[in-house]
């Protein structure tokens, strides 16, 4: 690579970099009274910015770091000077004991400022280092692109008049999609699939595009694909199909961004499959296909996309769901306050005090009642199955709690650093790992109870698609993402919380967990 080339792949550094400055100035900020002073990008404080926004801006920000990191490294070496001030001075920490929008400025303005002087020692070093240049390219040799088709399998007809379309554009030859449900696009025999996936990322420059649907979003598999989608900073183009509408659409990436909709006007509809065509021939370096036998193909997939059926909910049992679980759900929901559940659950489950509110503690006992007094039908045997699991672990974790809860203040409660109850304690080693084991065994059936409900949640939406928007998916904090909070495929069933004797081993197969010892009891100590 010539001085010229690495010059390009700098200044296109340099671009990204002036984005994440406009990406700031559209933030929101405003002031917390919550917090623990220097953390990374997350959690509360004295300033607090939403957390969709920050963990969006985190993402794309480490993703710049870590490629101008790594270009630099090659070309100039680990011991060189530029390299060791981009990955010392370029950092991912602020403090929320102050404004934290004009911190991200000074962060990325102090990476542009150091990209300006690597640019200026280009001559110089190229001028001393000729026979790098082979090396340098081979290294940084750009991945083939490839269409990554996330979506449900259930959606395969979808799918195949996508799969279709795509390759009227960029061509059939070669390995150009992935698509799990299309015979010839998808996972080779004899491969996991979640290595297969990785192995997609890893090796191509993946343009996603998604196919959203009411049935995408009670995949898990499929809502880690659309996560990873937005953390790497991919391409992406979402569709609908014609049973899912804009506002049914959450998670990273939503409503709020462009999407191709089967039911919109037909000149909307149009011109969002002419840019998504423009995107594939500037991704493919292919050259745009006839205008008249594109618009043949575009109507194709319209129409073909438009008469897919899919399944009808029974009326008279919607009314039926309507008039008995949905009142049900909305007081247990109440009851446990998930519009508001980041909120308190983050001081409970991750900020190391183990707080928990006064409100949600007495309001614990509560629900398990409730939930046997209500009547049941054969119809929704497996919407009683779960509501009846989600009352066995909120007595559980009221159990947990309880076992060394004490007043913190007139509006919580906090767990009891027990250990230090006996001054000069002949027993303090053992007690303290018993603590600490106790409060992340709190912090694991927290993370169930998100689980579990995000689950109930994907259950009443495949009935009641509009329901609470407002909550979306339960999260606890940026550093437990929403794909985290949803069981794994293998995990799910009309009961998937085992009871507390199973979970305390169980958890840690879990793919949020913070306990260590399958071998303890509801106070921490080992059995």
């Amino acid at each position: 690579m010539n001085k010229e080339q690495f010059s390009k792949l700098l200044i296109k550094q340099q671009d990204r970099g002036k984005t994440l400055l406009s990406l700031i100035s559209y933030m929101h900020e405003s002031q917390n009274d919550f917090g623990d002073g220097m953390v990374m990008f997350g959690g509360e404080d004295l300033y607090y910015v939403p957390e969709d926004e920050l963990e969006g801006f985190k993402n794309k920000f480490t993703q710049w770091k870590s490629y101008v990191y790594e270009l630099l490294e090659k070309q100039f070496g680990p011991d060189d000077q530029y390299v060791y001030d981009w990955d010392t001075f370029v950092v991912t920490t602020v403090s929320k004991r102050e404004p934290i929008l004009p911190q991200l400025k000074k962060r990325v303005n102090k990476g542009l400022s150091l990209i300006d002087s690597f640019l200026e020692r280009l001559d110089f070093h190229f001028h001393n280092d000729e026979n790098g240049e082979e090396k340098l390219e081979k290294d940084f040799m750009a991945k083939p692109p490839k269409v990554f088709i996330s979506h449900k399998k259930e959606d395969k007809a979808y799918a195949d008049a996508l799969v279709n379309l795509i390759n009227f554009v960029i061509g059939s030859d070669g390995d150009k999609i992935f698509c799990s449900s299309v015979q010839g696009y998808g996972i080779k025999q004899s491969r996991d699939i979640m290595d297969e996936l990785k192995a997609q990322f890893d090796n191509y420059e993946i343009f996603m595009t998604i196919i959203h649907s009411p049935r995408y979003y009670q995949s898990p598999i499929c809502l880690n694909e659309m996560g990873a989608a937005w953390v790497l900073g991919t391409r992406f183009s979402s569709f609908l199909t014609m049973d899912c509408k804009p506002e049914h659409m959450r998670g990273v990436i939503n409503k709020e961004k462009i999407f191709i909709d089967p039911k919109d006007d037909s000149d909307q509809l149009n011109g969002h499959l002419n840019d998504f065509k423009d995107d594939l021939v500037e991704l493919f370096d292919c050259n745009q296909p006839d205008e008249n036998k594109w618009e043949n193909a575009r109507n194709r997939f319209i129409k073909e996309v438009s008469v897919i059926t899919y399944p009808h909910v029974d009326k008279n049992n919607t009314d039926l769901f309507e008039h008995w679980y949905l009142p049900a759900f909305h007081h247990i929901f109440e009851l446990l306050d998930l519009g508001n559940f980041q909120r308190w659950a983050y001081p409970c489950a991750i900020a190391g005090n183990t707080i928990l509110k006064a409100y949600i503690y007495e309001n614990l006992d509560q629900i398990p009642n409730y939930i046997m007094s209500r009547p049941k039908h054969k119809e929704y045997a497996y919407i009683d199955s779960l509501m009846r699991n989600l009352g066995l672990l909120i007595n559980d974790f009221s159990v947990v709690y309880s076992q060394h809860a004490e007043k913190y203040d007139s509006d919580a409660y906090v767990v009891e650093r027990f250990y230090k109850r006996i001054q000069n304690n002949p027993n303090y080693e053992r007690d303290l790992d018993a603590y600490n084991e106790h409060v992340m065994l709190v912090s694991d059936m927290l993370f169930e109870v998100a689980r579990l409900c995000n689950l109930i949640l994907s259950r009443i939406r495949e009935i009641c698609p509009n329901y609470r928007e407002d909550i979306g998916l339960l999260h606890i904090d940026m550093r437990i993402t929403v794909p985290d909070l949803v069981y794994k495929e293998t995990e799910i069933s009309d009961s998937p919380y085992p009871g507390l004797k199973e979970y305390i081993k169980v958890r840690l197969t879990r793919e949020t967990h913070l306990g260590r010892n399958p071998n303890i009891d509801e106070s921490g100590y080992e059995n």
